[in-house]
């Protein structure tokens, strides 16, 4: 439909305005010439230079959007390192408390570290829960160790 109006428009404008005609001379020789492979040349030249400058802009737009995914996701993943280190730190720590917890001669040491790794800010609920059940197999649970992560004082009967 489109087109059948444009048709339309042109045959009614035709009718209106005068005949297209170059008058100048040197526009025909001009044409002719390769004055017009030269223009022709620089503005090829021109259009490539342009295609090329927002194809290198593009380009570094999205080198600089992925290096900054690597450094997001490389940051995350130092951050886990980081975590994990903690973690394996503090089950080393654990099982050395825990070795010296059930040693007569070292019992209050461990005890006592024991009661320090619990409720640490980067430690999981679960190795809190594994740390509080072997401290209350190590210790009766008469002592405060699972309320308020101390050790209580050993009562009379203990004692002797």
């Amino acid at each position: 439909m489109a087109w059948v109006g444009l048709i339309v428009i042109g045959a009614v404008a035709g009718r209106l305005l005068p005949p297209f005609s170059i008058d100048w001379p040197w526009v025909g020789t001009f044409v002719t010439s390769p004055g017009l492979g030269g223009l022709a040349a620089v503005c090829a030249a021109i259009i490539a230079l342009a295609a090329a400058l927002y194809t290198s802009r593009r380009s570094a737009a999205v080198a600089a959007k992925d290096r900054a995914q690597r450094d997001r996701l490389a940051g995350e993943d130092r951050q886990q390192r980081e975590l994990a280190d903690q973690r394996a730190q503090w089950w080393t720590r654990f099982t050395w408390a825990a070795d010296r917890a059930v040693q007569t001669e070292t019992s209050e040491l461990g005890i006592s570290v024991l009661s320090q790794l619990i409720d640490q800010d980067w430690v999981t609920v679960e190795d809190n829960e594994i740390a509080i059940a072997v401290a209350d197999v190590i210790q009766p649970p008469t002592s405060s160790v699972t309320s308020v992560g101390a050790v209580a004082e050993p009562t009379k009967e203990e004692q002797e």
